[in-house]
């Protein structure tokens, strides 16, 4: 597998979702189990690692993963380019989480 975004990566990518602790706390959610992040175009199941790497409110996952259920990250996305440079709104997608 070649990463399109600046390196190689030549392992699966993992099917992971890292999220602030205190979000992690304030949804309820059981970092033991799988959640759901989902929004009106689509759902991911993924695992959740608790980090501080990401401030509250951001969620992170490794692109491009497949849930699975074969449900692609991209799933997500609302296909709409930036307004600057025209490229994918890969970044900026609001999704929901739940377990």
């Amino acid at each position: 597998y070649t990463h399109t975004q600046f390196r190689d990566v030549y392992e699966d990518i993992p099917c992971i979702a890292w999220v602030n602790p205190d979000d992690i706390e304030a949804l309820g959610i059981d970092p033991k189990q799988k959640i759901t992040l989902h929004n009106d175009h689509g759902e991911l199941i993924v695992d959740v690692v608790p980090t501080k790497q990401v401030p509250k409110g951001v969620i992170w996952c490794p692109r491009e993963l497949i849930d699975e259920n074969g449900n692609h990250q991209n799933s997500l996305s609302p296909g709409t380019p930036q307004t600057i440079g025209g490229g994918p709104m890969f970044n900026t997608i609001k999704v929901h989480i739940t377990q």
